[in-house]
């Protein structure tokens, strides 16, 4: 499940630790995409799965599914060692640039 990082504040409210939104919001920025649409496809392939989508997640062509796949992918990616936003992101570009 793909969640921005979050913590309770002294206060008892839940809020997002620093980094994380930023980050979510430069990938969606550098597709196009707006952010609140791509945080819609998050919470209804959450609650509903991929059917409803799989067109568009197949075909990967419209900015906001080129964020959650973008993403996604970077949360895999986070749960290793060493892993690197910065190092991901030059990886990320020199994959895009490959045509086959």
């Amino acid at each position: 499940m793909m969640v921005l990082k979050s913590e309770k504040a002294p206060h008892g409210d839940v809020v997002i630790k620093q980094g994380t939104a930023e980050y979510a919001q430069k990938i969606a920025e550098g597709f196009g995409a707006d952010p609140k649409k791509v945080e819609d496809i998050i919470q209804d392939l959450h609650k509903s799965g991929p059917w409803a989508a799989a067109d568009r997640l197949s075909a990967a062509t419209d900015p906001e599914i080129k964020t959650y796949l973008t993403l996604a992918a970077a949360c895999q990616e986070s749960g290793w060692p060493g892993y690197d936003p910065a190092g991901y992101m030059e990886d990320r570009k020199r994959v895009v640039k490959c045509r086959y």
